[in-house]
């Protein structure tokens, strides 16, 4: 038995796939511990467009194997943040505009992921639009803006309407802007002798008495389908239809 081949010169071959190795892995390295993505998303002449390229930090978010296919990046993104990706794409691809977005991602465990991505369009020899950019994990920030919000419009120790939320939802009463009937009650409560409990048992014991009258004002607001506030120090009021 005989064979007749040809053997080519591959050392050039292999040396580039060998490098390339070596730059994803340095690139996998660098972006596996970033909190998020970089990636490469490109929008055809027939307006269609996906991500090209995302680093492997991408599936650590998403929780999915190494060895499993990664599907489309639209299948994770949460169902109210689609159109808006949808939008600020088109318009930065027909500005050639800077591309940015926040956007929710949620990950095969069911936890949501807040991101921020910002990317410059340029063109490629083929006409297509690229973006070359990374996307951050903002989870942290949203919650620490959602506790913020929340401060503002709940008292923290009774959990009742803040002074600020109070006078805005009476606002709103006064100037017709609720859905509500027209009309309102209005009770004020100012404790009395709250001052000298503090001074005697402590502010643990006069906190104790705030929450316990906090209860019985929002048990009375919400019997008469109202809202109870705490208007600061031992001052509370309700508001009811």
């Amino acid at each position: 038995i005989g064979f007749i081949g040809l053997q080519n010169e591959c050392d050039e071959a292999h040396r580039v796939s060998e490098e390339k190795a070596a730059a994803e892995a340095t690139l996998a390295r660098i972006t596996d511990p970033m909190p998020g993505f970089i990636y490469q998303r490109i929008m055809r002449t027939d307006g269609s467009f996906d991500l090209t390229y995302s680093s492997p930090s991408l599936r650590k978010l998403l929780g999915i194997a190494d060895v499993e296919a990664l599907p489309s990046l639209s299948s994770f993104v949460h169902v109210e943040d689609w159109a808006t990706i949808v939008a600020a794409v088109r318009v930065s691809a027909a500005n050639m505009s800077i591309y940015q977005d926040e956007f929710r991602l949620v990950s095969t465990d069911g936890v949501t992921h807040w991101l921020r991505s910002e990317s410059m369009p340029r063109l490629n020899d083929n006409g297509e639009i690229v973006w070359d950019g990374m996307a951050v994990e903002i989870s942290a920030e949203k919650r620490w803006e959602d506790e913020v919000a929340a401060l503002a419009l709940r008292d923290p120790l009774t959990g009742l309407l803040s002074r600020v939320a109070w006078q805005k939802a009476l606002a709103m009463r006064l100037n017709g802007e609720s859905d509500e009937a027209d009309g309102c009650g209005l009770l004020y409560v100012d404790l009395t002798g709250f001052h000298e409990i503090n001074q005697r048992h402590g502010n643990q014991a006069g906190d104790d008495i705030l929450c316990s009258v906090s209860k019985i004002m929002s048990g009375f607001a919400a019997n008469l389908d109202g809202v109870a506030a705490r208007l600061g120090g031992d001052e509370f009021a309700v508001m009811v239809n």
